[in-house]
Formats: C-alpha cells, structure tokens, sequence
C-alpha cells in the first residue's frame, strides 16, 4: 500500500487523469440525472386539499401558488378516462361544482366528496368549487352605470383591488391531461432533467436541448440569451420563486434568473408542453428582441400576494411568434405587447448596472394565437403598449380561446378587458394596424375592449364571432382620436347573453370623439 501511494504522489499525469474522470461525471450528471436535492422539503409540492383518480389509481397533485393546485394526467391513445376528484373536506362539493372551460361540455357528478367525470382526450381544465366569490354586483350597479364616472378613469380602489385580490385567492384545482409522450434519443445537445427535483439556473445556448421529462421540478430559472435553434420540451415543470420585492413593480427588468423564463435577442426558439410558475412578483416569460418564436402546449401560473405584475407572456420589440394550445392563469396581463427596454423617451434604465438603451426595438409584429385557455384575476387578456411608450404593433391575430375569468372588477384608466391600448395622458407615439379577434368565448368577463390614447393610431381592428355567456362587468370604452378615419374599428357579430349587438349601447360601449366604430 506504502508502494501504491508513493508511487501516485510522484505521478501528476495520473492524478491529471482523475481530475477529467471527475470532471467529466459531474458534467455526465448535470446533463441527465434527477438531481433531488436533500435541503428542499419533501412535501414542497403536495397539495393536502384534493386527491385525484384516474380509473381507480391516484395521482399526484401539487400546490403551485397560492390557493392553486396542479394534477398532470397522463392519458392512453383511445381511452375513456374517469376522473375522481375528491376534497378532504366533508361537504365541499355541497354548492355544486364547474368545470371550464364552458366549451368542453363537460358536467360533473357530485357524490359525497367525489365529483366525477369522464375525458377521452387530452385537455386543460379547470375544477371550481361554486359561490366561492361574494356577490358584489349591487354594490357596484350604481357606478358602474353613471358615465361620468368611468368614462375618464380612475386608479385603483381598495374595494375594486379587495374584490380582485378575492378572485386572486380562489381556492382551484387544474387538471392538464396530455398523452404520454417518448423521452428524447440522447444527443450533445440534449440536456435532460428526470423526474425529481432540481435546484439549479439553466443557460441555453445556440442548438441545445433542455427536455424536462414528467415529474421533473426544475426550481429556479431558464435563460436563452444571444442564441438561436434552441427547443425546451417535456411535461416537466418549473417553478420560479424569486427575490422581487412583494410591494413594488420589477416584473419588467430585463435580467437572466430574474422569472421562470428570460429570452433575450434569440431567433428560432420553441417551447412546448412544459408548466411554467412564477410564485414572486414578476413575468412569466419575456421575449425581448426576439424573432420567430413558437409556445405550444405550455401552461402558465403567474400568482403572487399582491396580485400584480404577473403577466403571462410579454413580447418586447420582438416578432413572428405563434402561441397556441396554451393555458393562462395570471395576476396581470395574459399577453402584452411592448417596446424593448427603456419603456419611454426618458431617460434610459439600468438595473444592477445594465444599460438597455443600445438595442432598442419599439415594433412588434406577426402575433399568432390560438386555440388558447385564459384566466386573468387582475389586467387584461391582452395589453398593448403603456404611458409615453413609443411603440409600433401590426398583424395581431387571437382565434377560437376561450376567456374563463377576467379581471374581476379591476379598472385603470379603462376597463380591463379583452383588449387594452392605454396611455394615461395620451403621451407616447403609437401605431397599431391589423388586430383580428375571432371565435372568442367570454365566460366571465370585466369587459370587450378598453382603449383610451389620445395619439395612438388605430387601423383596421376586428372583434368577430364573439360570444359573451353574460354582460361584462363594466361598459367597454374607445377614446381614440386618432383612428383611422375610414378603417378603424368593427365588431361583427358579437352576442351578448346570446343576444345580437346592433350598436355600442348593446355591449354596451362608450365611444368618445368621433372614433369610426362599426357594427355589422
């Protein structure tokens, strides 16, 4: 033994050797392994409220944020499924139960505490307790109905921000039944989590591969930054709970680890199928000065306390990206669209140091969506630009979603809505062209449209085939002085509580200052 080590200490190329070895297994590792680290909790993800069944065997549900809880169902090609989802609560399901979207047709049975149902195919759900939101329509008839005071806007009051931050709190669970799907061939490029948990940032780079297989946790945070041909896939989940402060607004910061998934200056990016969390007070996903970027597939959860800043998917300056087949809950907007960083003439930001005024792109362009489940407990389905922004948007398409809840009573400057274009005090030099919304079901909503931009140029906007299941909650409002004179805004179409709207007291709709608004 003295002679093996005698001769070790006197031989560096050997020890050189074990350093690559080593080296090389730990690289082995963080490609592909399950990496459960044993400082997280084993119960972090356990939901201790619902328990789900699919044909008599349990399945795992977790807690993603706040009062939401998240099952992921894996179907078999051809196969009836019954679904039980039962409450550990003795009489939960005593005031009834829905599932939504309204579209899928599907209608529970309730016995005792399970609540039954069937799936034959792949589908996003949501399962609701009935009347668990107080009933606050009378309280609000009177100002919802005396114009002058909706028709300049107002910032938020605390009963308008409590009833929101009620909606906030809703107590759910979402089912996301998918088919199983086969684990990638091994590559180079290909990095793949296991299922497990995993505590880790990722950097993409140009060409790579991060697969997230199903059960696989990935808490922290995705960056693709200055690359191109990058893919993220599997039924995995990420969940981001970072250090943001809770009471103030820096969801918008242009910053690696900063969300679940930051991409910066990126051509040919594809995410599908994953599930994507933001616990803390940020957005879920930013593309800033991007190009050609598809999202397929993706669920996104964006809750925080505070109820705000939680947006879904925000495109800055960036084009030709299609997102579809994707789920939405977020405590902000859904989707924005927004010039890069700085967000006006002024001065320009720096975070920590970081300098966005080199790279500015103010156009976004060619935006596909479709096919896609939306709930919003603050903001809109969709905002467009913001105060003194300078920004340029054209060829804006969303087809056949659906709008389970928006926005419950929340208001700034105009209703949120389906669609906002707002600048507080009509600064900032805006254009936007060729907006198409079609095939648009609106469950429970604040309202159609909110615009208010005294500078903004509007061209060319269609709301058609939309059916609303009620009134909105607030009247619609176009203030836009600006519009094209010939070709500005049309609704066609569009029934509310199944009635046809013939003109803007149908929807009803104020209109100021001889905006060219049509109804056909």
């Amino acid at each position: 033994m003295r002679r093996i080590n005698k001769h070790w200490s006197y031989c560096p190329l050997f020890l050189l050797w074990l350093w690559v070895v080593a080296n090389l297994a730990l690289s082995s590792c963080s490609r592909n392994s399950a990496g459960i680290s044993s400082d997280i909790p084993a119960d972090i993800l356990n939901s201790s409220r619902y328990q789900v069944y699919i044909n008599g065997s349990p399945m795992p549900v977790y807690k993603a944020a706040l009062n939401i809880n998240v099952a992921h169902i894996a179907l078999q090609s051809n196969e009836t499924a019954q679904i039980v989802v039962k409450c550990k609560d003795a009489g939960y399901w005593s005031e009834g139960a829905t599932i939504r979207p309204l579209s899928k047709g599907i209608v529970p049975v309730i016995s005792g505490d399970s609540l039954v149902f069937q799936l034959t195919a792949p589908a996003m759900l949501t399962v609701e307790r009935n009347n668990q939101i107080w009933n606050h329509t009378l309280e609000l008839d009177r100002k919802r109905n005396d114009p002058s005071w909706w028709q300049e806007g107002f910032r938020y009051s605390h009963t308008l921000q409590f009833v929101s931050n009620v909606t906030a709190t809703t107590e759910v669970l979402f089912l996301f039944a998918d088919t199983l799907q086969n684990a990638p061939q091994q590559a180079d490029n290909l990095i793949r989590l296991l299922p497990g948990i995993h505590t880790r940032n990722i950097n993409l780079h140009s060409g790579q591969h991060l697969h997230l297989d199903k059960g696989a946790f990935l808490l922290g945070s995705i960056n693709i930054w200055d690359a191109e041909n990058v893919r993220i896939s599997g039924q995995g989940t990420i969940i981001h709970d970072g250090d943001q402060p809770p009471y103030v607004d820096r969801g918008f910061q242009t910053e690696r680890n900063w969300r679940p998934i930051s991409i910066n200056n990126s051509h040919n990016v594809s995410i599908s199928d994953i599930t994507c969390i933001a616990r803390s007070r940020t957005w879920a996903i930013q593309a800033t000065a991007c190009d050609s970027l598809q999202f397929d597939g993706i669920k996104i959860i964006a809750a925080n306390l505070a109820n705000l800043n939680g947006d879904g998917i925000d495109l800055c300056g960036t084009q030709n990206v299609v997102i579809k087949n994707c789920f939405f809950r977020t405590c902000d907007d859904a989707i924005a669209l927004y010039r890069t960083l700085p967000f006006d003439s002024g001065p320009h930001h720096t975070w920590n140091g970081t300098d966005y005024s080199h790279n500015v792109r103010t156009l976004v362009k060619n935006v596909d969506i479709s096919d896609c489940i939306f709930w919003n407990t603050s903001a809109n389905v969709m905002r467009v630009g913001w105060t003194g922004m300078q920004l340029e948007t054209d060829s804006i398409t969303m087809r056949n979603c659906d709008v389970i809840h928006l926005s419950d009573c929340s208001y700034y400057h105009v209703p949120h809505s389906l669609l906002a274009i707002m600048s507080e005090d009509g600064s900032g030099i805006a254009s936007h062209s060729n907006y198409l919304f079609e095939d648009i079901r609106l469950e429970e909503y604040s309202a159609l449209v909110g615009i208010k931009h005294q500078n903004a140029r509007l061209k060319n906007f269609l709301f058609k085939d939309i059916q609303a299941k009620e009134p909105g909650k607030w009247p619609s409002l176009i203030i836009a002085p600006k519009a094209d004179e010939r070709n500005s805004i049309a609704f066609e179409n569009i029934t509310i509580g199944k009635q046809p709207t013939k003109c803007p007291k149908d929807v009803p709709l104020y209109v100021e200052k001889d905006c060219n608004v049509v109804f056909r």
